[in-house]
């Protein structure tokens, strides 16, 4: 389905978002949903690889408050 270039894209574009939104709070599917969508010329595929690393973002964000 995905190359090994796509693949190391995406892990690094979730990484960088992941380190935004533990620097300022928000903003996990703001900055990641734009760079996958270019990336992979397709929203649907952006939108749910961003789920369930969005859900564990919030949660340990919601988890230490």
């Amino acid at each position: 389905m995905f190359e090994v270039s796509e693949i190391i894209f995406i892990a690094v574009a979730l990484i960088v978002a992941a380190g935004f939104q533990s620097f300022t709070g928000f903003g996990f599917s703001m900055l990641c949903t734009p760079i996958l969508t270019l990336a992979l010329d397709d929203v649907q595929t952006a939108v749910l690889l961003l789920v369930i690393p969005a859900w564990f973002a919030a949660g340990s964000a919601a988890f230490t408050l």
